[in-house]
């Protein structure tokens, strides 16, 4: 895609954590008058000024003209990122199902999408409702990034498991933590997870998703140290409620999908905050 790279992380991150200091966010005293978390205030525009996009950052490319329909509307809150991988190779793969999808009246997709090479794509606004994860989309937001999953063969007919997921270049906690399961378990834990895992991403990709994740929480007033965890045996099927829902959580971490999916993102941020 012709996107423009988001290459702003350390400096999104010194902003984060300034905010941090300030006690805005990890879970600092709030100064009094200050914005409760997840609750953005827009500001006031001038008389004739063209109101600005919300989630819009310095870097980002803007497809909201051609794909906000994929919104509800407004968000009611914001609590939360949920952080996905597509099942294509390429963001125009990703933009062509959007179009078809708007042509059907479905509102599934994700606020950004970060492609291929990188770049960071706003699809509709940031604090729109799009439909991304099931019983979070009232209060999160997503963010896709372009990579398919390698298919599993949990049993081995073609090749040893634990050898095709060693051939995989995995995020090391991910990889660690499936190779750590005796036989038995682990074919029974690729099996029950649609028999697919995700790769991990890009360095492109990785820039791009700290840059943004930085962002959003300091916009949004979220806690970069609130990470999702995975369930048992890595299922992610009521795992976390409204109440307890982490400021960043990988899809498969809520919802039953692929393994790996945000993982690879969560361990990213998991890192950066050290």
């Amino acid at each position: 895609m012709g996107g423009i790279l988001l290459r702003f992380a350390p400096r999104a991150k010194a902003e984060y954590r300034d905010a941090c200091r300030r006690g805005f966010l990890c879970g600092g005293a709030r100064p009094r008058g200050a914005r409760a978390p997840g609750r953005r205030q827009s500001k006031p525009s001038e008389p004739g000024a063209e109101e600005a996009i919300a989630g819009l950052y310095p870097g980002v490319q803007d497809l909201t003209a051609r794909y906000g329909t994929l919104s509800l509307g407004p968000r009611p809150q914001t609590r939360g990122v949920v952080l996905h991988r597509t099942e294509t190779r390429t963001a125009a793969s990703v933009l062509s199902a959007y179009r078809d999808r708007i042509q059907k009246g479905s509102d599934i997709g994700a606020q950004y999408l970060i492609d291929e090479d990188g770049a960071t794509l706003l699809i509709t606004p940031a604090d729109a409702l799009v439909s991304h994860t099931h019983g979070f989309n009232e209060v999160t937001l997503g963010i896709e990034v372009v990579g398919p999953a390698i298919r599993l063969d949990p049993y081995g007919g073609s090749r040893p498991l634990r050898r095709q997921l060693a051939a995989i270049p995995l995020s090391p906690q991910l990889k660690a933590r499936l190779l750590g399961y005796d036989d038995r378990t682990l074919a029974r834990v690729v099996a029950a997870n649609g028999r697919e895992i995700y790769p991990d991403l890009t360095a492109a990709q990785k820039d791009a998703v700290l840059t943004l994740c930085y962002l959003l929480a300091r916009d949004y007033e979220l806690d970069l140290g609130s990470l999702s965890q995975p369930g048992p045996q890595e299922s992610g099927r009521n795992n976390y409620t409204l109440d307890d829902l982490p400021a960043f959580s990988a899809h498969e971490h809520l919802d039953d999908k692929a393994l790996g999916e945000g993982e690879a993102m969560i361990e990213l941020l998991a890192a950066a905050a050290k």
